[in-house]
């Protein structure tokens, strides 16, 4: 494709940035291909934590042969690594309908805050009836999800 060493930049903000800010990340960064990951709702933004730099290089990256290719990957990393830590996990009476990849809502007890979850993972223990599962956070601005 014609360039020495293909790179992109994913940044998640909680609002996408003005014209001349996106000109001047291209030159702070001395990269053309930036995309912005927009999500309010997420606690990993640049906005509340400041910006966390992860260089993806070696091994099945070396496989990436264009900056559209680079920049697909790099959304899918930051998509696994912003959006899929943030959660809990539960401990309930057995419940036989609960499956995973299923949206539910839980309200805090201690908080009393409403949030909407995805189910990771359920782990039964038939011997005590009880049920654990891990939920993730579930975020409706993540356009591909």
């Amino acid at each position: 494709m014609g360039m020495y060493q293909i790179h992109s930049i994913i940044k998640l903000v909680s609002q996408e940035p003005n014209p001349l800010q996106k000109e001047l990340d291209k030159i702070e960064n001395g990269c053309s291909s930036i995309y912005y990951q927009v999500n309010p709702q997420s606690p990993y933004t640049i906005e509340k934590i400041g910006e966390i730099r992860k260089p993806l290089y070696g091994g099945v990256y070396e496989n990436i042969t264009s900056e559209d290719l680079a920049m697909q990957r790099g959304r899918h990393e930051l998509y696994k690594s912003a959006r899929l830590t943030d959660g809990l996990t539960l401990t309930f009476a057995y419940i036989p309908w609960l499956d995973v990849n299923r949206k539910i809502e839980y309200t805090s007890n201690s908080s009393g805050e409403k949030k909407q979850y995805l189910i990771k993972n359920i782990t039964t223990s038939f011997a005590s009836g009880d049920c654990t599962v891990s939920l993730t956070t579930y975020y409706p601005d993540y356009p591909f999800t």
